[in-house]
This record gives C-alpha cells, sequence and structure tokens, in this order.
C-alpha cells in the first residue's frame, strides 16, 4: 500500500541512482575546468585544432553515461516504479468505491427519511448496498402508523425502484 509519508523516498531507496548522478555530475563539473583551463592556457590565438579537440572531449564526457546503459538496469527502475504506480491506482480505486458507496447510502437515506418526516414517522434507515452500488435491501426501524408504511412502502417502490421485497420493516 502506497502512503504519503514514502513518496518522496523515490531517490533514496535506490542509492545507486543519486550515487550515479552524482559521480556523473562530478565528472562533468572536472571536464568543463580542465577544457576551461587548456582553453585559458592556448589563449585566443589557440589553434582551431585545440578548440576542437577540446569541444570533442567535453562532448565524450557529457554522453559518456549512454554507453553505459543497461536495459536490464532501466526495467528495474521502470517495474519499481509502475508497481507503485498501480499500487496508487488500486488505492484511489478503493477510496473512490468507499466514497462512492458513502456518497449513494447518505442520499437514499436522507431521501426517505425526508419522506417519512413528511408522513409525521419517527424511523431509522439502513441501506445495504451490492458491490456494484445498487442497492441489494433496505432496512427501515420505528414507529410507524400502518397508512405512512402503506404510503412510505409505495414511495419506496414507485420513486426509488426498491422492489417489496427489499423492504425490511421492524418496530
Amino acid at each position: 500500500m502506497l502512503i504519503a509519508s514514502g513518496q518522496h523516498n523515490l531517490l533514496y531507496e535506490r542509492d545507486w541512482i543519486m550515487e550515479s548522478i552524482k559521480t556523473y555530475l562530478i565528472s562533468v563539473t572536472a571536464s568543463a575546468v580542465i577544457c576551461s583551463g587548456i582553453i585559458s592556457l592556448v589563449g585566443e590565438k589557440g589553434s582551431p585544432i585545440t578548440r576542437l579537440l577540446v569541444g570533442i572531449f567535453m562532448t565524450c564526457t557529457i554522453l559518456s553515461p549512454l554507453v553505459d546503459i543497461k536495459l536490464e538496469n532501466l526495467e528495474y527502475i521502470t517495474e519499481g516504479i509502475l508497481q507503485e504506480a498501480n499500487d496508487a491506482v488500486s488505492v484511489g480505486k478503493n477510496m473512490a468505491a468507499t466514497d462512492s458507496r458513502k456518497f449513494i447510502t447518505e442520499q437514499y437515506e436522507a431521501y426517505i427519511l425526508d419522506k417519512a418526516s413528511s408522513l409525521h414517522a419517527d424511523v431509522t434507515v439502513s441501506i445495504h448496498l451490492e458491490e456494484t452500488g445498487l442497492i441489494d435491501s433496505i432496512t427501515i426501524r420505528g414507529q410507524i402508523s400502518p397508512y405512512a408504511k402503506a404510503e412510505l412502502t409505495k414511495y419506496l417502490t414507485n420513486e426509488l425502484g426498491i422492489p417489496e421485497e427489499d423492504q425490511n420493516w421492524t418496530e
């Protein structure tokens, strides 16, 4: 499971990546210092070939990590990142499903309680959802007159689409 406190550990978990970046930056910096030293020693009147060689040296230094890239290492890096991304997607889907179920339950309970209140019935409502988020059954508890029960049953069936066999009434 992906947690917020671990989201900044990507480069620290794979310490060899940070070491490789550090080594690369040090070599590029050292090459730049060497190249600038050579250019300043040669001066403005230096040979164009010297400048060309210094440029080639700097280019080789900058591009040298491309020679060392191994696809096995790249697959290892992307495998971990892809697994973390899949974990994050799973967590997000679960959170969305939970929030959706909670929202559906709250909305149906509010509708039913509002209708029951208009019929002067003092009841509590429990909604039971299927995995798909559709209503499996509903339990209504409380003291209610036969007229209010009949009207509420009709409302649940006709307006909310909850069949009578899925409506459980208890006192």
